[in-house]
This record gives C-alpha cells, sequence and structure tokens, in this order.
C-alpha cells in the first residue's frame, strides 16, 4: 500500500512514517547504527586482545599494587626494640615525661655511660642508643648509633618529641605538650570545599596522578587506532569494508571502540589502585586518609570522554592522508606532545595555579584535561572554565570526527598516495 493524498495533505500507512517501527526510514536507520556498533565491537575485541594492552593494562595494577604492599611491608618493619639513650646533658632526668597517647612509642632505657649502652646494643637488647653530650643545650647536637639498620623514621620523631618535651619541662604540661607536638595547620577554601593538610597530601595529589594515567591510557588507544587504519589502508582491506558501510560508520565505530579500551584500562588501574591503598593502609597510618575526590570524578568523566572521541578522530584523519605507519607516527607525535605538554610547565602552574597560563591551557582542548587534573589538585577551579573547557571540548571532538570523515573519504580516493596540505584543505572544506 502507498501514500494517499486526502484534503490536500498525504497520508501513509503507519508503518511507513518514520517514527513507525516498520518503516524503511526506521529500519534503515536500525540498519546503520547496527553497523557502527558492529565495527565498535570489532575494534574493541581487536585491540583488548593484544599482547601489548594485555601487558600494559594487567601489568601497571599489578605493578600498582605491589608498590602498595612493599609500602606497608616497609612501612611495618619497624622495630618494637627498646631505644637507649645516654643523657650527660641531665635533660632526661627523671621523671621522664612522655608524650601522650603516640601511636609511634618505644620503650626508652636509661645507660649511665656509653659503655653499657654498646654492650646492650652488641647484645641486641636495644635497636639503637642516642648520645646526648655535656654541651647539648649550648650546641643541640646528639648521635645515634646503631649496627646495621637505624631505627626507622617514626622512631627517631618519637624520641626527639620525648626530648623537646622534657626541655620544656618547666613550663605548664598543655604548653609543653603542645610545643613538642608542634602545630598543625589546615589549608581550606573559604566556601569550606577544599581542604588541605598534611595527611590530606595524597588526596590533593590523586587528580595529579588520574590525569598521568588518563594521558598514558589514550596515547596508548590512540596509537593502536592510528596504526590499525595505516595497515587497513595499506592491505586494501579498508576498500572491501567500505562496500558495505559508510565512511562515518566505519570512523564512529572505531572512535566508539577506542573509547571502550580507554575505560577500560583506566577502569582496570583504578581497581589495582584501590586493592594497592586498602593493602597500604593497614601498616601505612598516611594511607588510612586516602579518599577518592568523587566531585574530581565527574569532571574527568565530561573532560575525558569527549578528549578521547577528539583523539581518536585526529589520529583516524592522520592515518587516511599518509601511506606508512612511520610518517604517521612523526604526525601523531606533534599531538602527543601538546597532550603532555602540562607537564613542562608544572613549575609555572604550581606557582600560578589561576594564571593566565593556567587558563590558556584550560581552555586549549588538546591541554584541557590534563592541565584540569593538574589545577583540582593545587586550587578552586572556578565554574565558568570547567563548562568552558567541557564545551571546546564536545565540540572539538565533534569536528574531529567531521574532519576525519572527510580526511578519509579524500584519503580513500588516492590509493598509495598521501594527502597534501593543499588536498587535506580541499577535503575538508568538501
Amino acid at each position: 500500500m502507498t501514500c494517499w493524498s486526502s484534503a490536500s495533505r498525504w497520508r501513509c500507512p503507519p508503518w511507513m512514517t518514520s517514527s513507525s517501527p516498520w518503516s524503511p526510514a526506521k529500519r534503515e536507520q536500525e540498519a546503520e547504527m547496527g553497523k557502527l556498533w558492529q565495527v565498535a565491537r570489532y575494534e574493541y575485541q581487536r585491540h583488548v586482545r593484544r599482547r601489548g594492552f594485555l601487558f600494559t593494562t594487567f601489568g601497571m595494577p599489578l605493578l600498582i599494587i605491589a608498590i602498595g604492599a612493599i609500602s606497608a611491608l616497609v612501612a611495618g618493619r619497624g622495630s618494637n626494640k627498646p631505644l637507649g639513650y645516654v643523657d650527660r646533658a641531665s635533660v632526661l632526668s627523671a621523671p621522664l615525661l612522655l608524650p601522650q597517647e603516640d601511636e609511634d612509642a618505644v620503650p626508652l632505657i636509661a645507660f649511665d655511660d656509653e659503655a653499657a649502652a654498646r654492650s646492650a646494643l652488641e647484645a641486641g637488647q636495644i635497636q639503637g642508643y642516642y648520645l646526648l653530650p655535656e654541651d647539648y643545650l649550648k650546641k643541640g647536637r646528639g648521635t645515634l648509633y646503631y649496627w646495621n639498620d637505624p631505627p626507622d623514621e617514626d622512631t627517631q620523631d618519637y624520641f626527639e618529641r620525648v626530648l623537646r618535651l622534657n626541655l620544656m619541662r618547666d613550663l605548664p604540661p598543655d604548653v609543653a605538650q603542645r610545643l613538642a607536638e608542634g602545630p598543625e595547620m589546615v589549608i581550606r577554601s573559604p566556601d569550606g570545599q577544599r581542604e588541605a593538610s598534611k595527611e590530606g597530601f595524597l588526596n590533593l595529589m590523586t587528580p595529579y596522578f588520574v590525569g598521568i594515567l588518563f594521558m598514558i591510557a589514550i596515547q596508548m588507544s590512540a596509537g593502536y587506532l592510528l596504526q590499525a587504519v595505516v595497515e587497513e589502508k595499506e592491505n586494501r582491506t579498508m576498500e572491501l569494508i567500505l562496500t558495505s558501510i559508510t565512511p562515518r560508520q566505519f570512523i564512529g565505530g572505531k572512535v566508539i571502540g577506542l573509547v571502550g579500551v580507554g575505560l577500560t584500562q583506566i577502569a582496570l588501574w583504578s581497581l589495582g589502585g584501590i586493592i594497592a591503598v586498602r593493602i597500604a593502609r593497614e601498616r601505612w597510618p598516611l594511607a588510612a586518609a586516602i579518599t577518592f575526590p568523587w566531585d574530581f570524578a565527574l569532571v574527568a568523566l565530561v573532560l575525558f570522554l569527549p578528549a578521547y572521541v577528539m583523539l581518536a578522530g585526529l589520529m583516524t584523519g592522520i592515518g587516511a592522508a599518509v601511506t606508512e605507519l612511520r610518517e604517521a607516527q612523526q604526525m601523531a607525535g606533534l599531538f602527543n606532545l601538546l597532550l603532555a605538554a602540562p607537564y613542562f610547565v608544572v613549575p609555572v602552574l604550581f606557582q600560578h595555579p589561576n594564571g593566565l597560563l593556567a587558563l590558556a591551557f584550560t581552555l586549549f582542548p588538546l591541554t584541557a584535561p590534563v592541565t584540569m587534573s593538574i589545577r583540582w589538585s593545587l586550587t578552586l577551579v572556578p565554574l565558568w572554565q570547567i563548562g568552558a573547557s567541557a564545551l571546546l571540548l564536545l565540540l572539538s571532538a565533534w569536528l574531529s570526527v567531521i574532519a576525519a570523515a572527510r580526511l578519509f573519504r579524500a584519503g580513500m580516493l588516492r590509493y598509495g598516495q598521501r594527502l597534501s596540505l593543499h588536498g587535506m584543505w580541499q577535503a575538508l572544506r568538501s
């Protein structure tokens, strides 16, 4: 049955309208989407089965877990043996004052002379001993003696706190205790959204490390895509593929597959980081304060996904414009260099996280994700800058996919020949 005219209007059966699931247009649209997802699934499976991908993707979490385990092991190797001291300056006279509720506390043993302390050290009764000379109050210099391994830093810090506390024994106890422990300053933004302290330093640096992982993941995934496009063009496999799908379906599928590969890497690396932190928390007190900034996770998702799409489009366009993999890798190196550019100016960003350079790198699409990761660790990024950066990245991703499709179409018409700059410009204008 066909459409007919009624009251100056064309009417069609429900199954022939564009909104009907039985209409030819609807079926054609579903078929096109099906082809796109077939390409995406093929690209994803192809890249995740590479040996290099498997080694890097699973090797990185194992390395992170190993680092966490080693850190926990090293942190837990502190000896519980007593620590001795020889007090010739009479600053640790009885009764000895000790810090209250100190988790690094170890038993302290006083020796009358150095010979007795050395004998105890040789017998393994103590892990080391301090010698405070007669002129300690004047010069403030003492000596720590040990055999093979020195007492860990926590134990040494504990003895220094004990020493400071007893030097201030004539002060009120609460004042002496505060002076011995030292001040603990917390840096907080006026709105209370960001806070930094000694224990929270690792939390502030988490976005910084996330930016590094993102850069590694996107460069690896984009490299796989670039190699695949050039190889398919060289062996003319692409010509057979394009007899059944359009360039946009082909490129769209590859981009989606690349995004899936990158997200898989980041997910596995994040899992490795979580496991490493859980292991380290058991014996490393500083790791107990590590929490992931979920507000940054949302911002990272908004910025990193379009960045993946943008770089995938750029790599596809490069692969379509050249004829050799080496030439493609050289051209892609420029974009990878721009992607890592924020790390070259880290000292400037650390000193001026809200400066002109930081703003320029935040708004430039290729440097925006990494720059945002660095700035998030240092300052409160204005909301309008986050929104502007995200919009520019989305626009760049859309334009890069369109440009890649046009370059791809032009490159297929010139098998064995690279596109000149003039040819690229003509293809982009078409």
